[in-house]
């Protein structure tokens, strides 16, 4: 055989096999572009027939076209008005329209899968699913999942029961009570006594004076002048006073203005502060209540952290029912769909305290490194800017309450 021959043969097989060889090897006359293989080589086997072989780079490209494009997998749980369900089952809202309108232009494929909220996350980190798309920022999970830029800006809130009359009254007594009120009032009748007794010392002594008649009567006219007096200008510059009684009647005046004033500043000021205390601005005012959350939200977090005894909700309806039947008398969690459920489900039924020391920020999480983050990341913010992103966001949500 050719010793030329005989090598370039080696150089076939090495080639065929993936072999690697030295140029040194190569036999002179073999330059680059010299052997061409095919995209496949037809190779005789033992029995006679023949089979073919793609070469390397043909396989590459064929297994590249046949590869599946993703399909993400979004986890959602019944959270209106970002994400809720249809009469027909079929998952709609606010953070459904954002996602979806994300996945069109990108081009994405996507599947929802029902969760349940206190583990989603768990679901999101085991790569049960990819996308979370109604997430309260957190620094809990830093490390671990990547929020996108903010999609909506929301605040806590609590719903509470509106008081019955009976209870509103007694709360408006107490605080009475305290502002020192009555004893405004057994000042301002002792002050009236004593007056009435000195009018009655001086008056009653002249003759066809203003207080005639027998001493009951006298006292009894003397205490109604000064009770007018006080409220009122009442009727001194027509009585029958002397000077000394006119100059009484005046210092009185004065004295009948200051004790009207405190008292009606005290009436207004118990009433302002009864409304007050029937509602929630502060996180640590939720300590005096039987305070139901959902499960898994941020809220459940901000006031186990406040050290506030909770019960949980596996989700939003429930903690609501939960409250109409009296098991709780306040339920924390997001203001937005707190006042959706409250206005939908609940009409006049309940009163909403926003509390805006307790902000929520909204974002999608993926896992910490998911590829796609990016190109998610900028398309959200193109949507989020747009001048109708908040007309999009209230078509869901109704006007929102702050």
């Amino acid at each position: 055989m050719n010793s030329s021959v005989f090598k370039y043969g080696i150089v076939m097989v090495c080639l065929l096999l993936n072999i690697p060889i030295q140029a040194s090897e190569i036999p002179n006359a073999v330059t680059p572009g010299a052997i061409a293989l095919p995209s496949t080589v037809s190779q005789s086997s033992a029995s006679g027939t023949s089979s073919t072989i793609p070469s390397q780079g043909s396989a590459a490209s064929d297994a590249s076209s046949e590869m599946p494009k993703r399909v993400f997998k979004i986890g959602l749980s019944e959270r209106p008005p970002y994400t809720m369900k249809n009469d027909l089952g079929e998952w709609q809202g606010a953070a459904i329209d954002l996602w979806e309108e994300i996945a069109k232009n990108l081009g994405y494929k996507f599947e929802y899968v029902d969760c349940i909220q206190a583990h989603m996350h768990d679901q999101l980190k085991s790569g049960e699913i990819d996308v979370m798309p109604v997430t309260a920022q957190s620094g809990n999970f830093i490390g671990v999942e990547q929020f996108t830029q903010p999609y909506f800006f929301s605040k806590g809130g609590a719903v509470i029961t509106h008081l019955s009359l009976a209870n509103s009254i007694e709360n408006i007594i107490k605080h009475l009570t305290e502002s020192g009120m009555f004893t405004i009032i057994l000042s301002m009748f002792l002050t009236m006594f004593i007056i009435s007794l000195i009018l009655l010392h001086f008056e009653g002594r002249r003759d066809n004076g203003h207080f005639e008649g027998p001493p009951v009567k006298r006292f009894s006219s003397a205490l109604w002048y000064t009770a007018v007096t006080m409220t009122s200008v009442g009727y001194g510059d027509t009585s029958r006073l002397s000077a000394i009684g006119r100059m009484i009647t005046f210092i009185w005046m004065l004295l009948g203005i200051l004790f009207v004033a405190l008292f009606t500043g005290s009436v207004v000021s118990a009433i302002t502060t009864a409304d007050l205390n029937s509602s929630l601005v502060r996180v640590e005012d939720l300590a005096h209540y039987r305070v139901g959350v959902f499960a898994g939200a941020k809220m459940e977090r901000v006031l186990i952290a406040k050290g506030i005894p909770v019960k949980k909700f596996p989700s939003l309806e429930e903690g609501f029912a939960a409250l109409a039947r009296g098991q709780i008398n306040a339920y924390a969690g997001d203001a937005v769909s707190e006042n959706y459920i409250m206005n939908h489900d609940y009409p006049g039924q309940f009163k909403l305290c926003v509390m805006p020391a307790v902000p929520l920020v909204y974002s999608l999480a993926l896992r910490q490194g998911d590829p796609d983050f990016e190109r998610i990341n900028s398309e959200l913010i193109k949507i989020v800017l747009a001048d109708d992103w908040r007309t999009k966001f209230e078509r869901w949500s109704g006007p929102l309450p702050f």
